[in-house]
């Protein structure tokens, strides 16, 4: 991953159709490498907050945007971020699942 992904709080998500997803307002971080791996986008006040991954193919644009391989609707049918953000060994293969991310 690159430097740039520590950018990504604050920025806008664009999903593969481009389309407007909803706003990075946390960065999760893997305990043993410090990596960014999940993404915490808030989609409205009435969509609750869901994960995405960090990983590539997942870039920012030239306007700043995070733009992820995903549909919209995977994004927001994704597990719900709880409140102290904690990703926990089920939550991660459960996200890992919901994304493709492992076989």
């Amino acid at each position: 991953m690159n430097d740039e992904v520590t950018q990504f709080s604050g920025h806008q998500v664009i999903d593969r159709h481009g389309e407007e997803v909803g706003t990075i307002t946390d960065v999760v971080y893997d305990e043993i490498s410090e990596k960014p791996t999940w993404g915490v986008v808030s989609a409205g006040a009435l969509r609750g907050r869901h994960y995405i991954p960090l990983t590539p193919p997942v870039y920012l644009d030239t306007g700043g945007a995070v733009v992820v391989p995903y549909d919209k609707s995977a994004v927001l049918h994704a597990p719900k971020v709880p409140r102290n953000h904690v990703v926990t060994p089920l939550l991660r293969r459960e996200l890992e699942h919901h994304y493709a991310l492992v076989d």
